[in-house]
């Protein structure tokens, strides 16, 4: 990846492997999307005999905006609950960024999509240097130092880091709200409290001794579905999709190697994971 590309994946396709690319610093910013229409498209067709039928049907859904399904989805309880979360068209003032068909039928088929350089080398860079300040100032909290079963400290970001205007305008700014809507409905896309999280792996003595700079791989880490808790509890929130915003070069991924992958279509392997929870080891 580059800097300025964008992944979306579907919120069952999420994955983390908590370990290092190389010898560089890694960032990213991932947003979670919450409240969309295709999570009630999935309540319907995932629990069904055969899982994902009919995605021509969803195809024709998404690039038709399902004026219907969102008037009933906006007068439902659960959106009512949400409410204090910010709108995706408030603070919104990005650039015209639309999907291809091509790139709506890969989200539909694989659970995710790249768009190369969607963000601004302006906008990544004010990010960027925001949080490489925001770590030089110490504004943060190792995590790891406290957390059952942690393997490694790592830099939690103070919430006003994750909610400043230089980390969340990576998606109100850049036209990510629109490309939001074109999968979910205009108007239903909802930034979760307004907050971005900023995932930092800092080069330092302590990760050089406990290997995590290293491009091999490292079996004590294991995979993880992110944020195990929510609707699916044991699949994750009930955030719809994620929105990756690589702020740093070179982070190529291979199954040796992490930190943010996603697996085409697993999200059509639900009854697993209902089954066996998150983990996704042999001996699960």
């Amino acid at each position: 990846m580059r800097r300025g590309d964008v992944l979306i994946a579907h919120q069952r396709l999420a994955h983390n492997l908590t370990l290092n690319l190389s010898e560089t610093t890694r960032k990213n910013v991932f947003f979670r999307v919450a409240h969309a229409l295709i999570d009630d498209i999935v309540d319907e067709q995932i629990r069904s005999p055969t899982p994902w039928v009919g995605f021509e049907g969803l195809a024709e859904f998404i690039e038709e905006g399902a004026a219907d399904f969102a008037g009933k989805r906006k007068s439902s309880k659960k959106t009512e609950k949400a409410s204090p979360a910010v709108s995706s068209r408030e603070f919104f003032s990005g650039g015209d960024l639309r999907l291809t068909r091509e790139q709506k039928e890969t989200f539909i088929k694989d659970g995710f999509v790249m768009l190369p350089e969607a963000v601004s080398q302006e906008l990544v860079k004010t990010a960027l240097d925001f949080v490489n300040q925001s770590y030089e100032d110490g504004k943060y909290n190792l995590n790891g130092a406290t957390r059952p079963g942690a393997k490694r400290p790592s830099p939690a970001f103070y919430k006003p880091i994750q909610r400043a205007p230089q980390i969340v305008d990576l998606f109100y700014k850049s036209g990510l709200v629109g490309v939001a809507e074109e999968l979910q409905g205009k108007g239903n896309p909802i930034l979760r409290a307004k907050i971005g999280q900023v995932a930092y792996n800092p080069t330092c003595e302590l990760y050089q001794e406990q290997g995590k700079d290293k491009t091999k791989p490292h079996p004590k880490n294991n995979w993880h579905i992110d944020a195990g808790n929510g609707r699916y509890a044991a699949l994750g929130s009930d955030f719809s999709f994620l929105v990756g915003v690589c702020l740093t070069e070179g982070q190529d991924v291979d199954e040796s190697r992490g930190q943010f992958t996603v697996w085409p279509g697993m999200f059509t392997k639900e009854p697993r994971f209902t089954n066996h929870g998150t983990c996704l080891n042999a001996k699960c």
